[in-house]
């Protein structure tokens, strides 16, 4: 049997390879950032002003309630990540400082979000379970609300960290100018979930452009590995 020896792998077989690799990426990138882009719709927002749901408010729709937030952060776990990294693949050597930077941001910040809305999930999920009792599960569920660092910690810090390096990726895009302008600006939109709440209909003021700008960032990353690989 015939083994390949390193001189055989040339630059121009990789190059061949890439698109292949990219458009993956692409692929499952539009699909979880889509879906993650506008589950909010389905998500109401809770009767109380501080963010927290209570004892009542979750447990008619715990399964539901479960499902869309660990969904959401499942999806945000694949998505951020893979749109950094395709982002830095535009992103030419004007702006790469910029896109690496903020790609890091992202990776770390979408980790973070993941944990702490899969730890959110569990402990409302538990809390009404119809074995522990309304009495009980709205004492549990009142003890996690009061504990907001241990609760939600993990989630805004993790946003944060999401919103300002997909901040850090456009100012990338605008110096390298590999794509058209619309597309960082569309990405600045990220900023509306300080603003605009994540949940019911209004969400889709800010996730409507968000999603615009993911699907031009996959469109755009296989178009010039595609060039580069000929």
């Amino acid at each position: 049997m015939e083994t390949l020896s390193a001189d055989r792998v040339t630059a121009s077989s990789v190059d061949l390879v890439t698109p292949a690799r990219v458009k993956v990426l692409a692929i499952l990138l539009v699909l979880t950032a889509l879906p993650a882009s506008f589950l909010g719709v389905l998500w109401k927002g809770p009767e109380e002003t501080n963010g927290l749901y209570t004892f009542a408010e979750i447990s008619p729709d715990r399964d539901l309630w479960w499902g869309l937030v660990t969904a959401v952060g499942v999806l945000l776990a694949i998505s951020v990540p893979i749109q950094a990294l395709l982002t830095m693949l535009l992103t030419t050597a004007r702006g790469s400082s910029w896109a690496t930077v903020g790609g890091v941001m992202m990776w770390i910040g979408a980790g973070l979000q993941a944990a702490g809305l899969g730890g959110w999930a569990s402990a409302y999920f538990f809390a009404t379970d119809p074995d522990v009792g309304a009495s009980a599960g709205t004492a549990v569920i009142e003890a996690a609300n009061a504990d907001e660092a241990h609760l939600l910690g993990l989630v805004p810090a993790g946003m944060a960290l999401v919103v300002l390096g997909t901040i850090a990726q456009s100012v990338g895009l605008f110096r390298g100018r590999s794509v058209p302008v619309w597309v960082p600006v569309a990405m600045l939109s990220v900023v509306l979930v300080f603003v605009v709440p994540g949940f019911g209909p209004q969400s889709l003021i800010g996730s409507v452009p968000m999603a615009a700008a993911t699907i031009a960032i996959a469109v755009y990353a296989v178009r010039r590995t595609q060039v580069n690989g000929r």
